[in-house]
Formats: C-alpha cells, sequence, structure tokens
C-alpha cells in the first residue's frame, strides 16, 4: 500500500493512512504524514485534510510546517492563514512574526493593511510603526495609526494628524483624525483637524459643535464662542453646545444673553430618556448657574455618594455649597469630616 500511495496517491494514499490507524503504528503515520502534508503534488485540499490529521494524533510540530506551507501564498483572510496563526497563538515568536511582516512587504493595497493588522493582533505595534515608518504608504496608515493608539504615543499621534491635514485630508478623514485626537488627548491637533474640515464646509453643524467643545478646554475662549455660535445660529444645537456657549458668555459679563442658553441646555439633558454621568454632572452646574440652588446642591450631593474620589466633582460641590452661603458644609466636604 505504501509503495502504491507514494506512486499513484489517488486512490491509494488514505488507504495506506486507513491502514497504519488500523495496525496502531501512529509514529509511521504521522512521518508520512507530514511528508506528504508538504508535498506540493499534491493538491492544497489533500495537503490540508493531511494537516489536520496530524493535529488530531497532537503533532502539532509537523502540522505546523505544513500549514505554513499552505499559508505561503494564501491571502490574509484565508482559513488557512487564520489555522496557521492560531497555532502560533496570541504570542507568536520573532520568527513567526517576521514571517508576517514579510507577508506585509509582499503585499499592497487592502491586502497589506490586512498584515499588518495581523500584526496588531499578535500585539506587535512596534513592529507595524517602524514598517510604516521605513515605507509610509496610503494602505498601512490605517495600521500604524492604530499601533500609535495602543501604544499610547501622543506625540507620533499629533505628528500623524499634522501631516495628514497638511497633506490635504479630504472632509471624512479631517473628521476621523479630530475624533481620535479628542478620544486620545490629543486636543490642538483636533481642532487643527476641524478647522481644515470647517475651511472646506464652513456651516458643518457636528465640526462647528466639536470645535467649540475643543476650543473651550483649551482655554481658546473667543474660538469657542464664534464656533458655537455659527451653530446654534442655524440650529437648536446639543446640550454640551448650550451650556459651553452659555459659559463663555457668563465668563464675558453677558449674563442675559447666557441665561437662555444655560436654560435649553438644562431642557435638553431632562429630556434625554437615560442620562449619563456627563449629563447630569452638566445637570447640577446649570442648575447652580441660574440660580437655582437647593436643586444644584442636591444633584451634586447624589453625584459625590456616587463617586467619593472624583477631586474635580467635590471642587465642583464645594464652590455650590459656598454660593449658597453654606460654609460650614463647604468646610466639612473640604477636610473630609
Amino acid at each position: 500500500l505504501r509503495r502504491a500511495a507514494e506512486s499513484d496517491p489517488d486512490p491509494w494514499l488514505f488507504a495506506y493512512v486507513d491502514a497504519l490507524i488500523k495496525l496502531g503504528r501512529k509514529e509511521e503515520l504521522a512521518t508520512f504524514l507530514g511528508g506528504r502534508a508538504l508535498d506540493a503534488r499534491q493538491t492544497p485540499e489533500i495537503r490540508r485534510q493531511l494537516a489536520f490529521q496530524l493535529l488530531e494524533l497532537d503533532r502539532r510540530d509537523l502540522a505546523e510546517p505544513a500549514f505554513r506551507a499552505l499559508a505561503a501564498s494564501a491571502a490574509p483572510d484565508s482559513n488557512d492563514v487564520g489555522q496557521l496563526l492560531y497555532l502560533w497563538g496570541p504570542r507568536p515568536t520573532a520568527a513567526q512574526i517576521d514571517w508576517i511582516e514579510a507577508r506585509a512587504q509582499g503585499a499592497s493595497g487592502e491586502a497589506r493593511l490586512a498584515w499588518l493588522r495581523k500584526l496588531l493582533d499578535v500585539n506587535a505595534y512596534a513592529r507595524v510603526i517602524a514598517f510604516y515608518e521605513r515605507q509610509p504608504d496610503d494602505a498601512g496608515r490605517p495600521a500604524y495609526i492604530e499601533a500609535l493608539v495602543r501604544l499610547r504615543d501622543g506625540r507620533r499621534l499629533a505628528a500623524a494628524i499634522e501631516g495628514r491635514i497638511a497633506a490635504g485630508a479630504g472632509v471624512e478623514e479631517l473628521r476621523q483624525l479630530a475624533r481620535l485626537g479628542e478620544q486620545e488627548s490629543q486636543l490642538r491637533p483636533a481642532l487643527g483637524a476641524l478647522q481644515a474640515l470647517l475651511a472646506k464646509q464652513p456651516d458643518d453643524a457636528p465640526a462647528l459643535a466639536q470645535a467649540g467643545r475643543i476650543a473651550f478646554y483649551l482655554n481658546r475662549r473667543n474660538e469657542a464662542r464664534d464656533a458655537l455660535a455659527r451653530l446654534l445660529a442655524r440650529a437648536p444645537g446639543d446640550y454640551q453646545s448650550n451650556f459651553i456657549y452659555a459659559e463663555v458668555l457668563a465668563a464675558e459679563k453677558r449674563i442675559a444673553a447666557a441665561r437662555p442658553h444655560f436654560q435649553r441646555a438644562l431642557e435638553l439633558v431632562r429630556a434625554e430618556p437615560v442620562q449619563t454621568y456627563p449629563m447630569r454632572l452638566t445637570e447640577a452646574q446649570t442648575l447652580q448657574r441660574l440660580g437655582r440652588r437647593e436643586e444644584a446642591l442636591a444633584a451634586f450631593k447624589d453625584l459625590v455618594e456616587e463617586r467619593p474620589r472624583d477631586a474635580s466633582l467635590r471642587a465642583d460641590y464645594v464652590a455650590a455649597l459656598l454660593d449658597a452661603g453654606r460654609t460650614a458644609e463647604a468646610r466639612q466636604m473640604l477636610t473630609g469630616q
């Protein structure tokens, strides 16, 4: 049977395999399967079947080369590549990472991006960064930016955002960059992306709202006021835009102009069926700004009971207590007694 299987695999190969199984000759079976699974004369379907039989024999040492050979020219999303990476596990060796990187090197477009994302999946972030910086291209950029985010490399991430702005990124890419920049606390490049977006689409409501919010956080009050004024002149806006705009107006001593926007922010928060923590904090702050002190203090007290270690929240509560003339309670909150 062996001579027949070697000279004419179809139909003798599996007849010989069955005979070895029935005779219990596992070592001979594993050696035979390992050789045939690497035999390029066999069809991929047969080699794949033999590789799985090696796994059933608990011979990963022989199955891995077989799947690696099958994956050598396979697409990144193929079952053969998936099986190989599964065998390597979440912490592949340096040599195995080299193999994935070599596949990225030999690919382009979406395939290159898919291979780089395979590197991200095994936490090889530094490899992705080094790969892209050696040969930057549009295909690899999303993986590069994701690697920077995962490594919390703010300096490089800011440079990447600014580079795309300078390169003339389109509206949707600028929107994504602004969202990413804010999410990763890179507020200056995020605002730069929004300014570039608004130069292309001056009345873009989401961009105006985000630009106003970020400018306010950066203490660039005039820019925040201008962006939010443009937004609120065209639409009612969201609770945050109204609250921030009112805060800026109040800081400019334009109390009468600020009050309707504080009121609008409060109405919008209370209209929400489910209120998040930022909404509830805005509600407490807005009640204080509107002079509704007892309601504000009750709202702050509930929040502090939920988050007793939040220093910023406690400071807001102390300010509200002082504003209400409740000095003793404010002192007690400060001393923790």
